[in-house]
């Protein structure tokens, strides 16, 4: 993203005299609640924000957003084992990568799907609640219940953070990145798109061709265009292009990619394909590598076309995965481990609404708050990963 250069000086000014107004932000830059914390950074999200300079390793890794997708992605941390915890090489040793670590899950339930967000032009609401989760989840303390008016409950301050929708890789991300340097916060935060594009770049190299398996509402909310863009000036790969489809839904895992790639054949992309980036958390990953291979494999004209704009290299990468690696490798780099040895640990935390005003609180999941599409997707999603949730 675009560094806000012209205010960089000043922060650490401004963190010293935290009742001061802070420098002005760029609005095209940030959204408008980011710029209000920077502009006042006296309120509370601020302060907790910048509370966060030193380096936490007994801190929790936060997954936040809806609740399905912060569930799924939430087990796949929970369970992954790709890497060998004693030298990080990519081979599982029957160690969970995330030993000793606490996994801990915000279920944004009180906000709903994030898709109304886009579909409603709310943008910037879908950004400031972002901005709200990440510092919920920075914060060493939570709320008792909807009526508390203190947060009285202790909780972990986490040292990582996830952003578990892709819609918050485009909107949301800029803005906490930009309080981050600001603040010159140690809280590292992982957004999806993010993950999966620098895990294309790694395996592909510059001037990479992908082709991204999204949903509609991926598509609608511009979240490609506003991410790969910047990634690839960052990177100056000017290079480097993407293709995003949407195949269809009412069909096998094969067909559905076959049906991707006769749309890329048709004229929607143009070169053969490095890399298949899939942000679709219901496409059984495994299964359509198999296809993948079977299709690559197989010499029959029907599948002639489709070769041809396809690498010898092909890759599938997938968003569980890189997230778990993202967050692995940030973790092993700064040797923020906590080189506990027990299985991962979870807590989980659901919004509420406050019964105080319109906003909504961060409490711990207790009975009160397990309502039964929440139970259901910890039944369905996750049996044995959430089972003491479920009793």
């Amino acid at each position: 993203m675009r560094r806000l250069t012209c205010f960089s000086a000043i922060a650490a000014i401004m963190a010293l005299i935290p009742a001061c107004k802070g420098p002005e932000a760029s609005s095209a830059a940030i959204g408008k609640y980011a710029q209000s914390l920077i502009q006042d950074t006296t309120q509370a999200d601020y302060q907790v924000i910048s509370a966060t300079r030193n380096r936490n390793i007994h801190g929790g890794i936060a997954v936040i957003g809806e609740p399905e997708a912060t569930l799924l992605l939430s087990e796949s941390l929970i369970k992954s084992d790709k890497f060998d915890n004693i030298n990080g090489r990519t081979s599982n040793d029957g160690l969970p990568d995330f030993a000793g670590e606490t996994i801990c899950p915000i279920l944004d339930r009180f906000n709903g799907s994030y898709s109304r967000f886009i579909k409603n032009g709310e943008e910037e609401t879908l950004s400031e609640i972002n901005v709200r989760n990440y510092a919920a989840a920075l914060d060493t303390a939570c709320f008792l219940n909807s009526f508390d008016t203190e947060k009285i409950v202790h909780k972990s301050a986490a040292k990582l953070v996830v952003l578990s929708s892709p819609l918050s890789s485009a909107y949301g991300y800029d803005d906490i990145d930009t309080l981050k340097t600001l603040t010159n916060s140690k809280v590292q935060i992982v957004s999806p798109v993010h993950a999966m594009l620098d895990a294309a770049w790694k395996a592909c190299g510059p001037g990479m061709n992908v082709g991204i398996w999204t949903t509609p509402v991926m598509l609608e909310g511009g979240v490609y265009t506003k991410v790969f863009d910047k990634m690839r000036d960052s990177r100056k790969d000017w290079d480097a292009r993407y293709t995003v489809i949407t195949p269809g839904t009412d069909s096998t895992v094969t067909s559905r990619f076959l049906e991707f790639m006769k749309k890329y054949a048709d004229g929607e992309g143009k070169g053969k394909l490095n890399a298949l980036i899939v942000d679709d958390l219901s496409v059984p990953v495994d299964e359509l590598r198999e296809a993948v291979k079977s299709v690559m494999a197989v010499d029959q004209d029907r599948y002639i076309t489709y070769l041809n704009f396809l690498a010898p290299d092909f890759k599938v990468i997938d968003l569980r995965e890189a997230v778990s690696s993202a967050c692995y490798n940030y973790l092993r780099k700064n040797n923020s481990f906590t080189h506990r040895i027990t299985y991962p640990q979870v807590k989980l935390y659901v919004t509420a609404a406050s019964e105080r005003d319109s906003s909504y609180v961060t409490v711990e999941l207790k009975d009160k708050y397990l309502t039964e599409d929440l139970r259901n997707l910890m039944i369905e999603s996750t049996p044995k990963v959430f089972s003491e949730y479920v009793r």
